[in-house]
């Protein structure tokens, strides 16, 4: 039996809302009690009748495209890289969330250019010069022409940018 404090998670929902797994009596009614597991419910099940249900990952699921996800909850941003295990959202930890993917970019670094069968490498930039970036330092030239012509470091760069600016630690103790 299902105590009414815990949730079920985001995957066994989506497996049941996919048609993938029964569930039994008791979890069932879960979500008829719960405004949280119903949200998610009716969510995924909109998802499902309408076909995005590949777009939209739980926390604890593994993810299997790069690309920038945002909450539904909050509308928080976060890069998720293949293999990696969606987190909680963090302004609402240990609940339910589900993130969706917001921009998509190629998951392979890797390409094969088929005019001259040669293997070209896709270069990113790294989050940290994106980072300088957003607080006012300047871009290499290369990595200004890749910044124009790439949705990843174009949705990174976003989201540094609309991140407020804390308190460090230097301006506390002063």
């Amino acid at each position: 039996m299902i105590d009414k404090d815990q949730h079920i998670q985001s995957a066994v929902l989506r497996d049941f809302v996919f048609g993938r797994v029964q569930l039994q009596p008791d979890v069932f009614r879960h979500p008829q009690d719960c405004g949280q597991c119903s949200n998610i419910w009716w969510r995924l099940k909109q998802e499902a009748k309408f076909g995005k249900g590949n777009d939209c990952k739980g926390n604890g699921e593994i993810n299997e495209r790069l690309g920038v996800y945002r909450t539904v909850c909050c509308g928080t941003e976060i890069v998720i890289n293949p293999g990696t295990t969606f987190p909680d959202c963090p302004k609402h930890p240990k609940r339910i969330t589900i993130w969706k993917l917001h921009v998509e970019e190629r998951t392979d670094s890797l390409a094969i250019n088929e005019a001259e069968d040669d293997l070209v490498i896709v270069r990113h930039i790294e989050n940290r010069r994106l980072y300088n970036l957003a607080t006012g330092l300047r871009l290499e030239r290369w990595e200004e022409k890749h910044l124009h012509e790439c949705n990843l470091c174009q949705a990174v760069l976003r989201v540094f940018l609309s991140q407020p600016l804390g308190s460090s630690a230097s301006s506390e103790a002063a």
